[in-house]
């Protein structure tokens, strides 16, 4: 994806790097939590994986932080394109590692189950319960207003008249805030989800409607949305791995 995104000569070729960079991101989404959390359970610690999920995304997010400081240096000195091809070399990193990786025994037995079976499985899962439905709901709300919060802040940035290298030190502030409120979200998990909604959703609606010429305070408000984000989605992804059988988590 990065290789393809990095050498794009045009809008096409960019975009089929996007298309590879979903489906990156949809085969990977939900593995590191049930491996955490079915690691956890074999070790008898399954009531800290808030905790160590909180920890180890801010660890995640801190590198993100790093790496946009780097980004928007190399970006706005080099170009963008090295931008993207710099991150050959963590990724390649990354992979030498995924290769070392041991499933829990609970979890890697169970996942010789067909695919669709193992869809089916989760379906039924999720609608099994209200709570189960309720929980799933908010855990998608809360995910969309984090993601559109992401994607859309590089138009948000842009339309503030921000430069490149701005842009890039402004996600790496976001990553540090999103790697924060990882950190803190343990002492989110008493917090109720229709609260969760609600502040969201004002954070959300105030940060987007502020007019150009109040953009610190656009950013500021941006940068609370993704903290309050994170915090609430790990520990509401928490309450949801409680509930999942292994096989299906």
């Amino acid at each position: 994806c990065t290789i393809v995104a990095g050498t794009a000569h045009s809008f096409a070729q960019y975009t089929f790097a996007v298309f590879l960079w979903g489906v990156f991101f949809t085969t990977q989404n939900g593995a590191y939590e049930a491996i955490l959390y079915d690691s956890l359970k074999e070790e008898g610690n399954v009531d800290k994986y808030t905790k160590y999920s909180g920890f180890s995304s801010a660890g995640f997010w801190l590198a993100i932080f790093v790496s946009s400081i780097i980004g928007a240096y190399v970006g706005s000195q080099f170009g963008l394109r090295y931008a993207y091809l710099i991150t050959v070399i963590p990724n390649v990193l990354a992979v030498l590692l995924a290769l070392t990786l041991q499933e829990p025994k609970n979890h890697a037995l169970k996942a010789t189950v067909s695919s669709v079976k193992m869809v089916r499985a989760g379906f039924k899962a999720v609608t099994s319960s209200s709570r189960m439905i309720y929980l799933s709901a908010t855990y998608l709300v809360v995910a969309l207003a984090g993601w559109s919060a992401n994607e859309f802040s590089q138009l948000f940035f842009i339309e503030l008249g921000f430069s490149v290298l701005i842009i890039g030190i402004l996600n790496g502030v976001s990553g540090l805030f999103q790697a924060m409120g990882n950190f803190f979200s343990y002492k989110m998990s008493n917090v109720s989800n229709r609260t969760v909604v609600i502040t969201l959703f004002v954070l959300f609606s105030l940060t987007f409607a502020l007019p150009p010429h109040l953009r610190i305070l656009s950013t500021c408000l941006f940068l609370v949305l993704v903290f309050m984000q994170h915090s609430f989605t790990i520990s509401n992804n928490a309450r949801i791995q409680h509930l999942l059988p292994s096989e299906i988590r």
